[in-house]
């Protein structure tokens, strides 16, 4: 009785966690650094490191709670290896609410002639402040290099208001 009783309870919070799920998309653009910085690496030519504070806006913002995407720094980190590049970044949205959201970006990149080409990877929303508190989300982006040095992106997945 109390194995059939745990199985009942680990679907019904399964599927509750299923139904809780809301679907977002959106996306938009992020300026070129200010401040950015390029470090080379001694080991071979074309091996660099880049770290940059992004200026962000959403022209298509994420729908998450009754905000809406608005703008925010997002600051990025890339190691770049010839064409290569894997990059990291952390991003707080504040919303039209004034909310705020905490992201974590992970992908790779390529490159042509130290110039961004396009790049794609993994998000995840790890909370944040008012109705953005206790929020978890996750899903993939993909992204191009602007001529400017700016960046355009879509991104697309879901979250979970459940705390």
């Amino acid at each position: 009785m109390r194995v059939l009783w745990s199985v009942s309870l680990l679907m019904f919070v399964g599927a509750s966690s299923l139904l809780a799920q809301t679907q977002v998309s959106g996306g938009g653009v992020c300026a070129k650094p200010d401040p950015g910085y390029s470090i080379q690496a001694t080991d071979r030519p074309g091996h660099i490191f880049t770290l940059g504070r992004y200026p962000c806006t959403w022209s298509k913002p994420f729908e998450i709670a009754g905000t809406k995407s608005k703008e925010g720094p997002d600051i990025i980190s890339v190691e770049i290896q010839g064409n290569h590049g894997d990059w990291s970044e952390f991003y707080v949205d504040t919303t039209d609410t004034g909310d705020k959201g905490y992201y974590r970006f992970h992908g790779t990149a390529t490159f042509k002639n130290g110039a961004l080409q396009d790049l794609r990877g993994k998000w995840t929303l790890n909370g944040g402040t008012g109705k953005l508190k206790g929020i978890k989300g996750s899903g993939t982006c993909t992204g191009k290099g602007e001529a400017d040095g700016g960046v355009s992106f879509e991104c697309e997945g879901q979250y979970s208001a459940l705390k």
